[in-house]
């Protein structure tokens, strides 16, 4: 009796002999399973694990270039587990915000952010205009200012302005009446473009704000007491170039300062207030220039060319008039230094 053929067997056992370790491959790796007691290799970094494989599974595309500490494990049969020591594929970073606009003033090169709260002030300020402030006949550049609104209240209180050219409103009484009733979140930014000392920085603001102030009458004692003090606030020992001055009023008639982010105490002088912005934007500015480039901001914020501060958008346009370029930078808050 012969004994009866088992092909299937045959087969087994020779799929089996086939499947014998290579010289220098790890055994059981053909069929997908490494023996009890071996270890799986490491994956160098940029490698893949591709190689270790069953020979009957083709790797997908890419997977040998996978970059450097991550895993082609994602291309393995699900009832195979990745390898020792490989890692997961990295996650995507998460996208950045882009940060705030800060506008150049072209003369002095000076960034300016478009948004910023001042000291003394919960609601942001937009920027509307820039300017630098020079001195004796030679011109010399002393500081680069900037000036910001509330926008929300300064559209209100001088909406019966829009519409009206900007180079009427520059030298309109009303317009600048309206401006220096302060009925509205107004804030000076100030930039040194040259160091100086403490004592010449607060003889040149008690020049410009004593003829603007009240000379007779119940308020004029007052107010010399406030200007007083904010010379006193200025006095330091030295203001070097790069060093930042804010001045910030409101309707409540208060003066809040901050020198290179240092806080000073608020002054309570709607006349001082006025007087401060009428140096800047009264019917005499010190810098007519500068004057010119806030109204035209003014104008734009009337027509609604200039966004929410929030948005971090700029004026309509990109930049002011008087600007070359625009950066980009971080928006500062004084009020919460």
């Amino acid at each position: 009796m012969t004994r009866p053929r088992i092909v299937g067997g045959a087969l087994l056992c020779g799929l089996i002999a086939a499947s014998a370790p290579a010289a220098g491959r790890p055994a059981g790796l053909e069929t997908g399973r490494a023996e009890p007691g071996t270890a799986a290799p490491a994956t160098a970094a940029g490698t893949s694990n591709a190689k270790f494989l069953p020979w009957w599974i083709r790797a997908e595309p890419g997977a040998a270039a996978t970059a450097a500490g991550t895993s082609n494990a994602k291309f393995l049969p699900w009832w195979m587990p990745a390898e020792p020591g490989t890692a997961a594929p990295a996650a995507a970073a998460p996208r950045q915000p882009p940060a705030p606009e800060t506008i150049v003033e072209p003369e002095s090169g000076t960034p300016f952010p478009a948004v910023l709260t001042p000291p003394g002030a919960a609601a942001p300020h937009r920027l509307m205009g820039t300017g630098v402030r020079k001195r004796t006949f030679l011109r010399v550049q002393v500081y680069a200012f900037g000036l910001y609104v509330e926008p929300a209240g300064a559209a209100a209180a001088l909406a019966e302005f829009a519409g009206t050219a900007a180079e009427v409103l520059e030298r309109d009484p009303a317009f600048t009446r309206r401006l220096l009733a302060l009925d509205f979140g107004m804030a000076l930014r100030l930039v040194m473009t040259r160091t100086v000392g403490g004592g010449a920085v607060a003889d040149a603001f008690d020049d410009a704000l004593r003829p603007r102030l009240p000379r007779a009458g119940p308020r004029a004692a007052a107010a010399a007491a406030a200007l007083a003090r904010l010379r006193r606030q200025l006095d330091v020992d030295e203001v070097r170039r790069g060093a930042e001055i804010v001045f910030a009023c409101g309707p409540a008639g208060r003066l809040a300062a901050s020198v290179d982010d240092a806080g000073r105490p608020a002054i309570e002088s709607r006349a001082l207030c006025r007087a401060l912005f009428d140096v800047y934007l009264g019917l005499d500015p010190i810098e007519r220039d500068g004057k010119r480039d806030a109204v035209a901001g003014l104008v734009d914020l009337l027509a609604g060319g200039v966004s929410e501060p929030d948005s971090g958008a700029g004026r309509a346009g990109g930049v002011p008039p008087n600007t070359r370029a625009g950066v980009r930078d971080a928006s500062r808050n004084y009020s919460r230094r």
